[in-house]
């Protein structure tokens, strides 16, 4: 009797862990409310980066972020292979990783590229930018863009080209990291920045990326004819006040700028 009171208690036992394991495994990983793909700048600094992403709430946002990442180009270094920020999207998008938000902190490792691509170079970055925005496909993209005290024609050239891309590309938004950190001691060399870079740039990253991600959703531009009734999505252009949306940025200590575009980087400490 007592042997079977103990094989009783073992199979319940394992009946309930089972039904646990069985619920855990059932329960689904909330989806991330934003994707990250970058270079040595946030992979460098992911850790702080994180810290500050989950501070505006954003802390189950997914990042791939290597040192050397191409826009377009797969490249294996003396380190490793390094897939593409074209890959690195296609990636996220095969493990069912799709938000409705993306940041790209990518084109520093394409200077060189630019500069000897014996054509347009203007031209030639914006196809890069664009490769890159139509393998995230159309959803809503921050682009932190490029400071470097070397070939700094070369990071106009890309800078210019994404204000270009956004133009055409209303889900395209810039964030001006080439202005904010204009002056400032904030680099341990030519493009990396030292510590107190990385905590100005990973502070306006999430800064940008919550007000995004919380803004409320875009009007739209109706025309109406006889026959036929268009609606076009545009970028923000009406917030009264201080939104709400705006509200983990101006945490942060970030002058919002006028609602069609990011949160300046600017006022931050």
């Amino acid at each position: 009797m007592r042997h079977h009171r103990w094989a009783l208690a073992i199979t319940i036992a394992a009946t309930l862990v089972a039904g646990i394991a069985t619920h855990s495994a059932g329960r689904a990983a909330p989806a991330p409310p934003i994707a990250v793909i970058g270079d040595s700048l946030t992979a460098g600094n992911l850790t702080s980066i994180r810290a500050d992403f989950t501070a505006v709430g954003l802390g189950s946002a997914a990042f791939d972020a290597m040192s050397g990442r191409n826009i377009t180009l797969s490249i294996t270094y003396s380190w490793g292979f390094v897939p593409s920020g074209v890959a690195a999207a296609n990636g996220f998008q095969a493990r069912g990783i799709d938000p409705p938000v993306w940041m790209v902190q990518l084109g520093a490792n394409n200077l060189s590229m630019i500069a000897n691509c014996n054509c347009d170079r203007a031209a030639f970055a914006r196809g890069l930018i664009e490769q890159m925005l139509d393998a995230i496909g159309r959803r809503t993209v921050a682009w932190v863009n490029v400071r470097a005290s070397v070939r700094t024609d070369i990071v106009d050239v890309f800078n210019q080209a994404l204000r270009d891309v956004a133009v055409t590309r209303p889900e395209l938004f810039v964030i001006d990291w080439h202005a904010y950190s204009d002056g400032k001691a904030w680099f341990a060399d030519d493009v990396h920045p030292n510590v107190d870079g990385a905590r100005a740039l990973g502070r306006c990253m999430a800064a940008s990326a919550a007000w995004l991600v919380n803004r409320p959703a875009a009007p739209t531009t109706s025309s109406t004819t006889s026959s036929t009734t268009s609606s076009v999505p545009t970028k923000l252009d009406v917030v009264a006040g201080r939104a709400s949306a705006h509200a983990p940025a101006e945490r942060l200590g970030i002058a919002v700028r006028p609602p069609d575009s990011l949160p300046s980087c600017e006022s931050l400490a």
